[in-house]
């Protein structure tokens, strides 16, 4: 019998060439929550949308004004940690991604893995499903190569928290590695830096839903696993969605 709970968390590349991409989700979501199968699920939202304006900068957003970082890794935010970052209602999800403005670059592969330590509900009693849209080559990125040797802890991840991972993104050699993971699903763009303009995001919601539709209850407990493989609990702050992190990682 299909696990009911569904836990979906939207990481989304926002720089500045991925506008095109906000607009088809926000136009093709209902494809995937409307689809007849998945009527009797409970499915909560999660977004992070990411980007780094400069060389030393993250900016992470999240459903509402909190800081996912602090959210997340700050002892102190985890009585609120799952209201602030997923929610059941659609025009809220649509309503946030309309409020972005794409900018600077991205470092993909450290957003992934602070979506691995979304606060998911209990692995025997749901789905959990990392939804990966980005434009650019996770080698091309602002600190692709330091980030891209992260790639085998963040699939480690990945697999003991039994999360799912789709994606649309460009091929390289970091993405076919990736791909490894279990349960996941990536399409590789023909076309890299057009914001997935072209992409058919209507085929790949109905897709995910058959997929979800199907998956059976995970009765094995959540393994161990690293939190911040960055180190983004040691991040200082400059506001409410911008972060500076120690470079002392992309040793």
């Amino acid at each position: 019998m299909a696990t009911k709970n569904v836990d979906i968390v939207f990481l989304m590349d926002a720089s500045e060439s991925m506008a095109p991409c906000f607009r088809q989700v926000c136009d093709n979501i209902n494809t995937l929550l409307e689809q007849p199968q998945l009527k009797s699920f409970n499915i909560h939202l999660g977004l992070l949308a990411h980007c780094m304006p400069n060389y030393n900068t993250y900016r992470f957003q999240g459903l509402t004004m909190a800081n996912p970082i602090d959210l997340i890794y700050q002892p102190h935010m985890q009585n609120r940690v799952r209201d602030e970052l997923f929610t059941t209602d659609v025009s809220k999800f649509r309503s946030k991604l309309g409020s972005i403005t794409p900018q600077g670059d991205e470092d993909t592969l450290c957003a992934l893995d602070t979506a691995c330590d979304f606060p998911f509900r209990p692995l025997q009693i749901t789905q959990r499903v990392i939804i990966l849209l980005t434009d650019e080559k996770f080698e091309d990125g602002l600190n692709g190569d330091s980030s891209c040797r992260k790639v085998s802890a963040i699939i480690e991840k990945l697999q003991n928290r039994n999360i799912t991972i789709w994606g649309a993104l460009p091929e390289s050699q970091a993405a076919m590695e990736l791909s490894t993971a279990d349960r996941s699903d990536f399409e590789f763009l023909q076309n890299a830096h057009d914001g997935l303009r072209n992409f058919d995001f209507q085929n790949f919601f109905l897709q995910l839903g058959k997929t979800i539709s199907t998956r059976v209850t995970q009765m094995t407990a959540e393994l161990p696993y690293r939190k911040g493989l960055f180190g983004q609990a040691t991040w200082g702050r400059t506001n409410d969605t911008t972060v500076i992190h120690d470079l002392g990682y992309r040793q």
